[in-house]
């Protein structure tokens, strides 16, 4: 309830690095108001052929969202759990291939449902 992430990532790209192709992404989702999140993605590039992102996002539920998913019946605890497994299993998008995702993904959304 009132944890606080660190989040700090750097590419560091030597001069003789070029074409040095890489993304850094991290998102996170505060489910308290008390939560924290502090965050800060770098890029540190010496050379000129480089191909090089980094982003960060950060946030709590959409209330019009979960307003909308109340709408159609879902109270509030079943719609912030499904926000809760969407955020999650977008994490394991690029994972389709590994067989443990699918067990993460149940252990996942049994703590879901003990704590949201």
């Amino acid at each position: 309830d009132t944890a606080t992430g660190v989040f700090q990532g750097k590419f560091h790209v030597e001069r003789n690095a070029q074409h040095t192709d890489a993304s850094m992404r991290h998102d996170a989702l505060l489910l308290s108001p008390r939560a924290h999140i502090r965050a800060k993605p770098e890029l540190e590039i010496y050379a000129d052929d480089v191909a090089c992102a980094h982003g960060n996002t950060l946030g709590a539920f959409d209330e019009n969202v979960l307003f909308y998913m109340r709408s159609r019946g879902l109270n509030e605890a079943q719609a912030s759990r499904l926000m809760a497994q969407a955020f999650i299993a977008s994490v394991f998008e690029d994972y389709h291939q590994d067989e443990t995702a699918p067990d993460m993904l149940t252990h996942i959304n049994a703590w879901l449902a003990t704590y949201l």
